[in-house]
């Protein structure tokens, strides 16, 4: 059996693979002694500090060998409002694929906010069609 009591999970805020948006300790200490290990990314595309230290934080990330996947991504900002940024959402997408990184969208709901991916009202299960999309 294995004794999980000394295993610290999760990265500092909100999973950006270090405390703020300078600090990379994350991937200047990564977790020893497991294997399958994968770190977590999230970011929204329309928040300025993601779009200004994101990108050199994963790249290092990624240059230190650490597995990273993004496992949660938004157009809007992260409270789920504001505005929508394809702009920088398409900036983020290209250097994912680029790296052939997976990725998340949050949220598939049919919830009245910015970030939901479908519109107020549509079916949450399925069979969307245009109209359903915000």
């Amino acid at each position: 059996m294995v004794s999980y009591e000394n295993v610290k999970t999760g990265t500092p805020t909100w999973s950006q693979l270090g405390s703020d948006g300078t600090h990379n300790e994350v991937a200047d200490s990564p977790i020893k002694g497991y294997k399958n290990i994968m770190y977590s990314l999230h970011f929204y595309a329309n928040e300025w500090s993601h779009n200004e230290y994101l990108p050199a934080k994963l790249d290092y990330a990624r240059k230190k060998g650490l597995p990273v996947m993004v496992t949660e991504f938004g157009m809007s900002d992260a409270s789920g409002n504001g505005q929508i940024s394809t702009i920088n959402t398409g900036k983020w997408l290209k250097r994912l694929d680029q790296t052939n990184m997976s990725y998340f969208c949050w949220s598939l709901t049919n919830k009245n906010e910015s970030s939901a991916l479908l519109a107020p009202g549509s079916s949450k299960t399925g069979n969307w069609k245009k109209k359903d999309l915000s």
